[in-house]
């Protein structure tokens, strides 16, 4: 017998995580796989965070929070960025910009 707690299942469910509830063998690999899935976006949050460190020396030290990284990104964009912004398409202006200065300073 294996114990399910129903309130994280549904916790995690909310938060894209499917956790299987069959058998003890598919509730211990579903729990795994979701931890494995948890451990890939801490890596890429920490690469990411990593990216904007220095993206901060960059800028010779003169942006430091999140606003300012977002108020550069939109001033070299043209246009405002909305704070709810994914990694994703940061990731695709963050290629705008380096295409656009790299055609600027040939």
């Amino acid at each position: 017998m294996f114990l399910v707690d129903n309130d994280y299942i549904a916790f995690l469910g909310e938060r894209g995580y499917k956790i299987k509830t069959a058998n003890s063998i598919e509730y211990a690999e579903s729990i795994n796989a979701c931890l494995i899935r948890s451990e890939n976006l801490i890596t890429r949050i920490t690469m990411k965070a990593n990216e904007l460190k220095e993206y901060i020396k960059e800028s010779s030290g003169e942006v430091t929070t999140f606003e300012g990284i977002m108020a550069g990104l939109s001033m070299s964009l043209g246009f405002e960025i909305k704070d709810d912004i994914t990694l994703l398409r940061f990731n695709e202006y963050k290629k705008l910009i380096t295409k656009k200065t790299f055609k600027e300073n040939g």
